[in-house]
């Protein structure tokens, strides 16, 4: 999820900003700031909702995503 986020952040905070600056910098600097804003927010709620995750359901739901990385691996290498 955090790549997900990331990218299209990447891809949309220099839009944004490149609009806003032909208003004015200031606009464009309180675009980012608001963009940063609602990040740190956002990631303030997951870390807030995420802290009932015992490390033994955080084990398994990793084993459970090597699973299927392995699987993925086995599917790509299988069509090569």
């Amino acid at each position: 999820m955090y790549y997900f986020f990331g990218s299209i952040a990447s891809f949309t905070v220099p839009l944004i900003t490149g609009v806003l600056s032909t208003t004015s910098m200031r606009a464009a600097m309180t675009g980012d700031l608001v963009v940063g804003l609602i990040g740190s927010a956002l990631m303030l709620v997951v870390l807030i909702s995420e802290r009932g995750v015992t490390m033994a359901e955080l084990e398994q739901l990793r084993n459970q995503i090597n699973q299927v990385d392995e699987r993925l691996v086995a599917l790509f290498k299988a069509k090569v």
